[in-house]
């Protein structure tokens, strides 16, 4: 019987107090035929010295150095450089169990699946068991706001395919998954949470508003457009997404008194909502307080009123 190679993918960024706890996590696993890339992109304190004090312990670790360019290029250069059958992303401030990866190949290969996806912290409950399931399903449950994160999952080469991160660097595992899971026959669902996340304030979700921040729209926006082409049946959950994120961004401006430095920016996701208003507002995905708040965004004064007297309720619940 064959035995898989199987590449970790971890790209790190000043992770220096969280890089050891990861990398260790998974040399330590029970499944042992593992190639351990690790991307080191453009990291200014000690993560690298840490990295390569690890590759002399353990011969299955290579290093691969770029300049900054963000997690998907790292993710990127990290996939054209794997030689597995099977790949894994792992951020590198996290850390996995011991039996991660035996557990997930022994669900792909026992369903013959594209893709194994196990629970992460913070994801959808879906409340369902474990179970297989189309591409087309796997998708709905992507656009109803599940499995968002390209971690906790174990991809075959094969689905992966030329799929790649998309450079902007918010919301990039939600379009990648999207196409990848699109071009996928079988994934199997396993219901369990192998997989734990460090919060950072530093991290890039946390960043203060910034140019950015508005990747977000970027990818999200491009799930829309994908979907609409291709599965219009998820139209109306993709759009609430979007939705979601413009108001999210737009407030963000407003909250940080940004609008003469994100005037493209703000303009930008005022089109956009006025533009998809009338899908917005008899759309039953969306919180019926948001349609409230998107019906009085046909404006610049308009949403600035929106925002200060819905702020405190909104965003609390997005």
């Amino acid at each position: 019987m064959k035995i898989h190679l199987i590449s970790i993918i971890i790209p790190f960024f000043n992770t220096e107090q969280y890089i050891e706890r990861c990398v260790n996590s998974v040399i330590n696993q029970t499944y042992a035929h593992l190639e351990i890339i690790l991307v080191n992109d453009g990291s200014t304190d000690q993560s690298l010295v840490i990295a390569e004090k690890l590759q002399k312990k353990d011969e299955r670790i290579c290093i691969i150095n770029q300049e900054n360019s963000g997690a998907s290029i790292a993710r990127n250069r990290g996939i054209e450089a794997s030689n597995g059958d099977y790949i894994m992303f792992v951020d590198s401030d996290d850390w996995i169990d011991e039996n991660m990866v035996e557990s997930l190949y022994n669900d792909i290969t026992n369903h013959d699946a594209d893709i194994t996806i196990s629970s992460v912290p913070y994801d959808k409950d879906l409340k369902i068991d474990n179970c297989t399931l189309n591409g087309a399903e796997a998708l709905g449950y992507l656009i109803d706001g599940a499995w968002w994160g390209s971690v906790g999952k174990l991809y075959s080469l094969k689905a992966v395919g030329t799929n790649r991160f998309p450079t902007p660097t918010i919301c990039e595992d939600y379009a990648f998954l999207a196409s990848l899971f699109a071009s996928c026959d079988k994934i199997s669902f396993l219901n369990q949470c192998f997989y734990h996340r460090e919060t950072r304030e530093n991290s890039l979700s946390h960043l203060k508003l910034s140019i950015r921040k508005f990747d977000e729209y970027t990818n999200v926006e491009s799930v829309v457009r994908f979907i609409k082409a291709n599965y219009p049946q998820y139209i109306k959950q993709a759009e609430a997404r979007l939705a979601e994120t413009s108001l999210k961004l737009l407030f963000e401006i407003y909250k940080n008194n940004k609008e003469k430095e994100f005037t493209n920016q703000r303009k930008m996701l005022l089109n956009s909502i006025r533009k998809r208003l009338h899908n917005y507002l008899t759309n039953k995905h969306i919180l019926l307080k948001s349609r409230i708040i998107l019906a009085f965004c046909f404006s610049n004064v308009s949403s600035k009123i929106a925002f200060k007297l819905y702020s405190k309720t909104f965003l609390r619940t997005i």
